[in-house]
Order: C-alpha cells, then structure tokens, then sequence
C-alpha cells in the first residue's frame, strides 16, 4: 500500500482502520521518492514477505491508486515469478 493512502491528509477516510475491520492486513511500500539503490533495498523484504504470504495460501491484494511505485512493485513481484490480480478499491 503506498503511503499516501496509509498516511491520508487530515480529514479524509481511514483506510486502515476500514481495510482492518474487512479482515486485511496491510504491508506498507517504500515511499516515493527514493533514489533507486534505496528503493531497490527497501523493496527486497517487501517482496519476499509478499511471496511468503502467497505460498503459504494467504490471499493478497493491492490497496491503492496504481501509479507509478505500485507498479514498480508489481514488476519487482513478477519477477520474483509473483503476481497479485485483486485490487482493492480504495475509497
């Protein structure tokens, strides 16, 4: 989940707390930003704790607008031979 949905501007919605009481856990992304050495080292886990879950039967899904560091995640995920289809509407 990237991290402005995590860390929304005051006032909106708590996509947190809604995405908790659907039964979800959540995995935040690297921020944006980053230079890509960093990125690259910051998404590594995140990859592999991803792929752990998906083994393990556990049902995964994206949270948030599909912009450019969601994707960047999704191609690191693919070639870790990994894809998630669901997405989750984030409102």
């Amino acid at each position: 989940m990237p991290d402005r949905v995590l860390n929304a501007p005051a006032g909106e919605d708590d996509r947190l707390l809604r995405l908790a009481a659907e039964g979800w856990g959540v995995i935040a992304l690297p921020p944006a930003g980053l230079s890509d050495a960093s990125w690259r080292a910051w998404v590594r886990p995140i990859v592999d704790q991803v792929a752990t879950f998906m083994g393990d039967g556990y049902e995964v899904a994206i949270a948030g607008p599909a912009d450019g560091e969601t994707e960047r995640f999704r191609a690191q995920l693919r070639a870790a031979g990994w894809t998630i289809d669901r997405e989750l509407p984030v409102r």
